[in-house]
C-alpha cells in the first residue's frame, strides 16, 4: 500500500506505433531494470544489520532516483531509521512480507518524483523487501539470544559482550566505568513462604525499579536466579555509589502485590569502579566480592570493592 505524491497525468493518451527504435529503448530499459535488480539483490543481501541495511538501500535510492532522503521506521521499534535529508515531496509504502507488517519507509525530496522514477523506487523496494525480513529476522534471534526471557533484562551472555566493549570503550577514551552486583536479600524465603510464581513477581518488580533508577546509557542485566548486574559507563567511583544507594533505597521502599500479600525485600550491592588491569572476569569478581562483604555486614547495604569507604567515597 503506497502513497505517492507525483505530477498528474494527462487525460489526453497518444497511442504511438511501434518502431525499431522504441523496441530497442524497451530491450535497453529492461536490461537496465534487471540490471539494477540483480546488484541490488547481491548488495542487500551482504548484510543482516539492520541499520546498515537501510543505509545502503538509502544510498541506492540517492543514486538512481537522485537526491532523495528516506525514513524507515520499524513495526516492533519507536526509534526510525534515517538516511539523507528530508525533502517537502515525499511518498510512503507500507513494507510486508507474507502478510506480515515490517514497517514504513518514506523517500522524500524537494523536487516532485515523477512516475518513472516511482516505478523504480517501487521496484527497489520489491528487492529491499526480502532482505529487510531476513535482517529483521536475525534481529529478533539476536535479541532473543542476550536476554533473559522473564524481565527482558539482558542475560549473562549480554553481559559478557556489553562488558568486554565498555572495558574497550573506557581504555581507548580513557573514561571511567563502574559494575555493580545487586542481590535480593532471603530470596529463597519469600519462594519458601509465598512460592516460585510469588518470587518471579518480586524479580519482576526489581527489574522494573532499576530501569526506573537507572540513566539510559546503563545496561541491565539478570545475571541468574536473584542476582542483577548494572554496567554503569562514563561513571566513577562517587557516582557508582550514588546510583547503587538510590537503588538500594528504592528496592528497600517497593512493595510487591501478590494475590493478598504485600511483599517487602532488601538488597545487598557489591560496587567495583574499573581499574587499569581489568578483564571481564577481574572486574566482575571484584564487584562480586563487595557484595560478599555487604551480606556478611548484615545485608541491606552498598559495598565499595576494595574495602573502601562508601560515605567517604560519596561525601568526596
Amino acid at each position: 500500500m503506497s502513497t505517492k505524491d507525483a505530477s498528474s497525468l494527462s487525460s489526453t493518451l497518444r497511442v504511438i506505433p511501434p518502431t525499431a527504435d522504441s523496441e530497442a529503448a524497451k530491450r535497453l530499459a529492461n536490461e537496465r531494470r534487471l540490471s539494477l535488480r540483480l546488484r541490488l539483490g547481491t548488495l542487500l543481501h551482504c548484510t543482516l544489520d539492520l541499520a546498515d541495511l537501510i543505509q545502503q538501500f538509502g544510498r541506492e535510492i540517492e543514486r538512481e532516483v537522485g537526491g532523495a532522503g528516506s525514513l524507515f521506521q520499524p513495526t516492533d521499534s519507536a526509534d526510525p531509521m534515517h538516511y539523507g535529508q528530508s525533502g517537502r515531496h515525499r511518498v510512503s509504502y507500507k513494507l510486508e512480507y507474507d502478510n506480515l507488517p515490517l514497517g514504513l519507509l518514506e523517500c522524500s525530496r524537494d523536487k516532485r518524483f515523477s512516475e518513472r522514477e516511482l516505478e523504480r523506487l517501487e521496484m527497489m523496494i520489491g528487492c529491499l523487501i526480502p532482505a529487510l525480513r531476513n535482517a529483521q529476522r536475525y534481529q529478533t534471534a539476536l535479541q532473543s539470544a542476550v536476554l533473559d526471557p522473564m524481565t527482558g533484562l539482558g542475560n549473562r551472555a549480554g553481559l559478557n559482550r556489553a562488558v568486554d566493549r565498555e572495558i574497550a570503550l573506557a581504555r581507548r577514551h580513557r573514561h571511567a566505568a563502574a559494575l555493580l552486583v545487586i542481590d535480593i536479600d532471603h530470596f529463597k524465603q519469600i519462594n519458601d513462604r509465598y512460592g516460585h510464581s510469588a518470587g518471579d513477581a518480586v524479580l519482576l518488580e526489581v527489574a522494573n525499579t532499576l530501569r526506573v533508577i537507572c540513566r539510559g546509557s546503563d545496561a541491565l542485566f539478570r545475571f541468574g536466579g536473584e542476582e542483577f548486574v548494572a554496567l554503569l559507563p562514563q561513571t566513577d567511583a562517587h557516582g557508582a555509589a550514588v546510583i547503587a544507594e538510590r537503588i538500594r533505597i528504592a528496592i528497600a521502599e517497593m512493595t510487591t502485590q501478590y494475590q493478598e500479600q504485600m511483599i517487602q525485600v532488601t538488597t545487598s550491592i557489591g560496587v567495583a569502579p574499573l581499574v587499569k588491569d581489568d578483564a571481564l572476569q577481574s572486574w566482575f569478581d571484584r564487584a562480586d566480592r563487595a557484595l560478599y562483604q555487604a551480606k556478611q555486614s548484615g545485608r541491606d547495604q552498598v559495598v565499595m570493592a576494595d574495602r573502601k569507604n562508601l560515605a567517604e567515597v560519596i561525601l568526596r
